[in-house]
């Protein structure tokens, strides 16, 4: 129409040329020029719109020629989400290492990619000389415990009783001793008593003597190293080593007490008798009237006397102090060498998969993991959300995730909790959201990389328009779309926006189901006539 209207206002500007140049007179030419330009207009207008009502295809045809795309609203359910890019992680993973790394590996019962039970027994060590050890211990156990306890049990009435008539024994001994005379062959028999019991406390000392002080073993010294993590991991070895060296010379030190304590019990005895054997023999020679006899009575009726006492009095508080000290010695001894003992095993704290393997039978244990241990039964994620978007997560909301190595298979998930701090450093600041994967029976394997869409807000049942249709004024901020009200006319309606994602965004008001939206190019005039 803009070319027809253009052509007549050329044709008659043209002809009012021509003619109005023929006039001799200018008056009459001002005159003339100026009515005739304003029927020009007018002949162009009327011509324009006669046309445009005459031919209302050339005007539909007009507009479809503009129009960039079409589109309807509709009714439907729209979501908001956050998008984030993690791996998928056991919830458990833990590194296995045996705890005695200088003894060699005896038996592996698991193999790489073996499912475990909690419990399971995973390798041992070689426990030869570990379990001598716990036997030794437990045996100077048994002793001090013993020792103890005849140290501190209390008094039977037997015993009282087998003291009290030692004491009426001795004193009838004496009363004897005190009416009969010395005989050469009780002098005799006194000396051969001295000696015997003599002979028997030598041979007493000589056993105490011979029990042999257990030997000493140095501690390791920590050393300094370059590498500091291989510095804190000899050292950690060093000092485990130092533990059970004391805790073996702890044992030894007090199996050793126990038994000395033992021989010079045995020696003060067999020491007590010869001294009566001795006062018996002196008095056996020196009697002439039974004098040797009465004295040694006198000294067996003091020792039953004084053994009495004891049973009364109970037992010393030094020697109770000592007792109960060697027991503790005793008792931690045992409790390190089965602690060494039960770190010849590994064990499976948890059931899972074993995700590394890395020992040999017959070498030494490695410095570092010995196996992997990875709980598969669950998986989480922790997604890096921007500063931006991380106010709109919360804990409990669900999570879509899409597997890059399955693209047709459908994980979900929930948000489980939310970092305080920001991760990394630099210009980007995002915190982690960690994120809990539902069960699945898709394929999935720790390392998989995902990409998780949180929903933060869900919207149902509410009227959805494309983003691209919508334009906003950047000045007022009010948002407009062209809705096609025929088939040549339409006209720009005014909405109010709700929630929007990636693709559609809500109308709350200005629009109805059915509406018909069209996209013009954005230089174009968005009303029609």
């Amino acid at each position: 129409m803009i070319l027809i209207i253009s052509l007549i206002i050329t044709l008659a500007a043209t002809i009012q040329w021509i003619v109005i140049r023929n006039i001799p007179f200018l008056i009459v030419r001002i005159i003339l020029q100026v009515p005739l330009l304003v029927l020009t207009v007018f002949l162009a207008w009327f011509v324009g719109a006669y046309l445009t009502v005459e031919n209302p295809e050339v005007e539909q045809q007009r507009l479809d020629a503009q129009i960039l795309d079409t589109a309807v609203v509709i009714r439907g359910d729209i979501q908001v989400s956050v998008d984030a890019t993690g791996a998928l992680t056991p919830i458990q993973q833990v590194p296995l290492t045996f705890q005695l790394p200088s003894v060699p590996v005896a038996e592996i019962n698991v193999e790489q990619g073996q499912s475990v039970a909690e419990g399971d027994v995973l390798a041992t060590l070689s426990a030869d000389n570990i379990e001598e050890v716990v036997e030794d211990a437990q045996i100077a156990l048994r002793l001090q415990q013993a020792s103890y306890e005849a140290l501190t049990a209390p008094v039977r009435e037997q015993d009282l009783l087998v003291a009290e008539a030692a004491i009426e024994s001795a004193q009838a001994q004496l009363n004897a001793a005190v009416q009969a005379g010395s005989t050469l062959q009780d002098r005799e028999i006194a000396r051969l008593q001295s000696e015997i019991a003599r002979n028997q406390l030598w041979q007493t000392q000589l056993q105490r003597d011979g029990i042999a002080q257990p030997q000493t073993t140095d501690l390791i010294p920590n050393v300094e190293l370059d590498d500091e993590e291989l510095e804190g991991n000899v050292n950690d070895v060093i000092d485990l080593i130092n533990e059970a060296t004391q805790a073996q010379s702890a044992a030894a030190a007090a199996a050793f007490q126990g038994q000395l304590q033992s021989a010079n019990d045995a020696v003060d005895q067999v020491g007590f008798g010869v001294q009566i054997a001795d006062a018996n023999f002196d008095a056996t020679l020196s009697r002439a009237g039974d004098a040797g006899a009465v004295a040694s009575s006198r000294a067996a009726l003091v020792q039953a006397r004084n053994s009495y006492e004891r049973l009364l009095n109970g037992v010393d508080s030094d020697q109770l102090r000592i007792a109960t000290l060697n027991l503790q010695l005793a008792e931690l001894a045992v409790e390190q060498a089965e602690l060494n003992l039960d770190q010849t095993q590994l064990t499976s704290p948890f059931d899972g998969i074993i995700a590394q393997q890395n020992l040999v039978e017959g070498e030494l244990p490695p410095q570092g993991v010995s196996m992997l241990l990875i709980d598969d039964s669950q998986y989480v994620v922790q997604l890096p959300i921007d500063e931006t978007d991380i106010a709109l997560v919360q804990v409990g909301q669900p999570v879509l995730f899409q597997v890059d190595a399955l693209p047709n298979t459908e994980v979900t998930g929930v948000v489980d909790s939310i970092a305080y701090t920001p991760i990394g450093g630099g210009q980007l600041v995002a915190y982690n959201v960690r994120v809990v994967v539902d069960d699945t029976t898709a394929p999935i394997r720790a390392g998989m990389t995902v990409t998780g869409s949180i929903i933060v807000q869900q919207r149902d049942d509410v009227l959805l328009v494309r983003n691209n249709f919508i334009q906003v004024d950047r000045q007022t901020g009010e948002a407009f779309v062209t809705v096609r009200i025929s088939e040549t006319v339409t006209a720009e309606r005014q909405v109010a926006l709700g929630t929007n994602n990636d693709t559609f965004t809500e109308i709350l008001a200005g629009l109805e189901v059915g509406d018909e939206l069209i996209l013009l190019p954005r230089n174009e005039s968005q009303s029609g006539s």
